[in-house]
């Protein structure tokens, strides 16, 4: 992430500004921030930059995640066996 991206990026909470935390590390070779944190300065929201990649998700997001992920690995368990007529019958689905 550019240090500069923080001149266009909001906290996803409640639109407060963001300021770099100060475990935050740079690359040596052009100055992007790697990793460390980014942190709210209106409602203290924390969000992690991993990668170069500020994960910027709202608070309400993670119990929707939490739920998606189980009912889905709940679905893994249940149809485990993957058959040709299921691609087929998808793609009839979301195709014109």
């Amino acid at each position: 992430m550019r240090p500069e991206a923080l001149n266009f990026i909001v906290c996803p909470n409640c639109a407060g500004e963001l300021s770099l935390s100060s475990d935050a590390s740079r690359a040596p070779e052009d100055g992007h921030i790697m990793t460390g944190g980014l942190a709210c300065r209106r409602c203290a929201s924390q969000f992690a930059i991993r990668n170069g990649v500020p994960i910027l998700f709202p608070a309400k997001l993670a119990t929707v995640n939490l739920e998606t992920a189980s009912r889905f690995a709940e679905e893994w368990t249940r149809w485990s066996d993957l058959r040709d007529y299921y691609e087929q019958e998808f793609f009839d689905w979301w195709l014109p």
